[in-house]
């Protein structure tokens, strides 16, 4: 049952500031407005944030440390930074350095989502718990356990607050989470080994408080099983203490239960499990996860038809909508309102009747399909720059190149978060050598723009080509162009 100290790590929920995770509880009776960020400091968090992807953790740092110096920085994108260097101290492994960066995120309590501080309180008790400062990580938990509905935890979390209070010898809280522990059980969990593992939390907290009988019933639990096998000499150790005679412990054990009928020693609880805790703990079969509403529509969420009228005269914006999804995943076009919309009178109608076409995975809870409100679609609408033929340019620059070092770029953060698929054409001058010339590099279409463009040109300057020959000569050759897709990965 061995639990993972210096090397546990609590659940990752360091995207939760920057990329828009769902943070929302369900029994929250308020919610908490956050600030803006400023571009400044979108600008800087985007540049960690792809180091980040890279792994090149010294640039990320230098960056974020750089953004903590701006003269107007506001608490919450302090507390982005913050939380950018809890996932770099992550990456490192360094657990102290964590520690301070969540705590340092919650002094900006009043400036993040409510959601996340209850998930950072619970981060540090487990934090804590590795480091081997039990006292430390049952006070975040008592703090976390005020905050959240008792009927929203799961045996996970109670089989956690149950390790936490046993390791400071808190034997009443024990005993206290553990009934709460199996009343959250499923059939499948109950009988599993990671669950039974529990009734020597149960009995051992029992028989730490000298409460004999108690420690007996939980031990009774374990007897006909066989994969305990001390069990009848665990519960021969009890009787032991609560007759102080080894013999009469022992035919009392043997006269109870039929399966320990040959038991031939006394084992202290506490020991035994002090002894299984060193062991691997078989995981918890998981409970079937209430299902959240998608955060994007099913299938790829294209943009309505660009309207003729803002086409004829070269205009571009966007709309940004709200709408509810019904049960079935379906929006109600009833429910469709126009937000913002720039400039007026030109994408709204066309906007509204592409978002009534989306489909969402619906959210379910418990075996009920609900209704979700106040759901928003922001509708960009950009001209393309180029003709027609140039956006269906082939991913091979050109029949004379082949590449030889092809380079993926990484997903744009922000495209990511807005859900934007797209692509960009570059062109560049391809040297003797295969090299591609990284001053030459240009952007010939972005569809749409300002998401990918960046991405594209980083990974261009890293790509080889073979040597480029001309009447089999090599040459330089100029105006090569190669095309990027960005597809995201569907469910």
């Amino acid at each position: 049952m061995k639990f993972l100290r210096k090397g546990l790590l609590p659940i990752l929920i360091f995207a939760a500031l920057t990329i828009g995770i769902d943070t929302e509880r369900a029994d929250a009776q308020e919610t908490r407005k956050v600030p803006a960020m400023s571009l400044a400091v979108h600008k800087l968090v985007q540049k960690a944030q792809v180091a980040l992807q890279e792994r090149d953790l010294i640039t990320a740092k230098q960056v974020l440390e750089q953004t903590l110096s701006l003269e107007k920085i506001n608490d919450y994108e302090r507390a982005v930074v913050w939380q950018m260097s809890a996932l770099i101290a992550f990456e490192e492994k360094d657990t102290p350095a964590t520690i301070l960066a969540y705590e340092t995120i919650l002094k900006y309590s009043d400036s993040i989502p409510q959601a996340l501080e209850y998930q950072l309180v619970y981060g540090l008790a487990q934090l804590y718990y590795s480091e081997e400062n039990y006292q430390k990580s049952q006070e975040y938990l008592g703090i976390w356990q005020l905050s959240v509905d008792v009927n929203r935890i799961g045996p996970a979390q109670w089989q956690f607050l149950t390790w936490a209070a046993y390791d400071n010898n808190d034997h009443d809280q024990v005993i206290s989470h553990l009934d709460k522990f199996f009343e959250s059980l499923n059939d499948e969990q109950r009988s599993s080994k990671a669950a039974k593992n529990m009734y020597l939390f149960l009995a051992s907290s029992y028989w730490e408080l000298e409460n004999f009988q108690e420690a007996l019933d939980a031990i009774r639990n374990l007897i006909p099983d066989a994969s305990y096998t001390e069990a009848c000499a665990l519960a021969a150790g009890v009787h032991a203490a609560m007759e102080a005679d080894r013999q009469t412990a022992l035919i009392k054990t043997q006269n109870e239960h039929p399966h320990c009928a040959s038991v031939g020693k006394l084992t202290s609880v506490t020991e035994y499990l002090r002894e299984e805790r060193k062991k691997p703990s078989p995981p918890l079969p998981k409970t079937i996860e209430n299902q959240k509403l998608s955060a994007f529509p099913l299938g790829k969420a294209i943009s309505a038809a660009y309207p003729t009228r803002a086409s004829e005269e070269g205009v571009e914006g966007y709309a940004l909508l709200e709408f509810s999804v019904e049960g079935d995943g379906s929006v109600d076009p009833a429910s469709i309102i126009v937000l913002q919309a720039k400039p007026k009178g030109y994408f709204e109608k066309a906007a509204i009747e592409q978002a009534a076409k989306f489909r969402y995975r619906p959210k379910i809870v418990g075996t009920v399909p609900q209704r979700v409100d106040g759901l928003k679609y922001h509708f960009s609408y950009k001209l393309g720059k180029s003709s027609k033929k140039s956006s269906n340019a082939p991913n091979v620059a050109t029949p004379l190149v082949q590449p030889l070092i092809f380079v993926q770029p990484v997903y744009p953060w922000k495209a990511r978060k807005d859900n934007i698929e797209g692509h960009v054409i570059v062109e560049f001058t391809l040297k003797k050598n295969g090299k591609v010339s990284k001053k030459s590099i240009k952007i010939i279409e972005a569809e749409p723009e300002g998401y990918f463009e960046e991405a594209a040109i980083k990974a261009m300057k890293a790509m080889r080509y073979e040597r480029p020959k001309v009447n089999g000569k090599s040459r330089t050759i100029k105006n090569v162009r190669h095309k990027f897709s960005f597809n995201l990965k569907k469910d």
